[in-house]
């Protein structure tokens, strides 16, 4: 199915790249495989539609994850920062609980699963912080 670009709603960003020149008059579905769970997945005509003329997300940007590993990933990435404001408001002692860092530090590596890149040098800190924990 097709979907009509409507190029004066996307974001300021897309307005000055080289799609907004050289772009098709319409939205078409794109399909893709899933870089985590690898199944076949689709960016519909509708879902760009609203991304890019709703959303205003940048045009270039396309979909390397289905919906649900799309989701997960969005669930992750909100603990993390969770964890991250905990870990800012709280005084230091209250920093040695072995189970609250061992979650961040699974998030923090199971992020890279979805295509992102691991924060090494918070794993590195958690790491010493679980290690002086069990010791």
């Amino acid at each position: 199915m097709k979907q009509r670009i409507n190029r004066n709603a996307w974001s300021e960003k897309s307005k000055r790249s080289y799609a907004y020149e050289m772009s098709d008059v319409f939205y078409e579905d794109i399909h893709f495989k899933c870089i985590k769970c690898k199944c076949n997945a689709t960016f519909t005509a509708q879902e760009q539609k609203e991304a890019y003329e709703i959303k205003k997300q940048y045009i270039s940007q396309k979909r390397k994850l289905c919906q649900q590993c799309f989701e997960e990933m969005l669930k992750l990435t909100f603990e993390i920062r969770d964890y991250q404001k905990r870990w800012a408001s709280e005084p230091e002692a209250n920093k040695s609980s072995a189970t609250y860092l061992n979650d961040w530090h699974s998030a923090l590596i199971s992020i890279s699963h979805y295509g992102k890149r691991k924060n090494y040098a918070i794993i590195n800190m958690l790491s010493k912080y679980i290690d002086s924990t069990v010791a």
